[in-house]
């Protein structure tokens, strides 16, 4: 079951992750928007397909509880922080392209985030709640 739960979250987060990368391709790379602004978009589309397939396929939570969407929103937040500083520190530090920099911050982010969704965010609430 656990397993189960876990390649549900891969599946998840790989249609999550391939919306953020073709939204960060096309705003960073084509239409030149700065790497902040490209990143925060595109994690603002790959939040909204994260939360819809996280809530009602990989965690079945079905009760809309208000903390989990904000909880989500800020641990995306903390994402697109921690995630474009990391971009634009690699990019300084070595002449990477910035689509492999992405895919190593998206596995990054993915390892806290399994551990968030299934333990804070879409945990199972009292029934009083």
């Amino acid at each position: 079951m656990k397993m189960k739960r876990f390649l549900k979250f891969c599946i998840s987060g790989l249609a999550a992750s391939l919306a953020e990368i073709l939204v960060f391709s096309l705003l960073a790379s084509v239409l030149l928007l700065n790497t902040f602004l490209a990143n925060a978009v595109a994690i603002g589309v790959s939040t909204v397909v994260g939360y819809s397939m996280n809530r009602h396929y990989t965690f079945r939570h079905r009760r809309l509880h208000p903390s989990s969407f904000i909880l989500f929103v800020l641990l995306n937040i903390w994402n697109i922080l921690f995630s474009s500083w990391l971009i634009d520190l690699l990019a300084t530090i070595e002449p990477w392209h910035k689509i492999p920099v992405k895919i190593l911050t998206l596995l990054i982010c993915a390892c806290w985030n399994y551990y968030a969704y299934k333990h804070v965010i879409f945990r199972d609430y009292p029934q009083n709640q």
